[in-house]
């Protein structure tokens, strides 16, 4: 999760420098991230 957290950081803080290809290429690739992090919160809430 810390490559998408590391994008994430990227899109907002430095916006005008984001690739439209590499966004693309991760919402195409990179979305399991969403579901590790929805199993890690429900884990943690029991």
């Amino acid at each position: 999760m810390r490559a998408m957290a590391r994008f994430r950081n990227r899109l907002v803080h430095l916006y005008w420098d984001v690739d439209d290809e590499l966004v693309y290429e991760y919402l195409q690739t990179s979305l399991g991230d969403f579901d590790r992090f929805a199993a890690a919160v429900a884990e943690a809430a029991g």
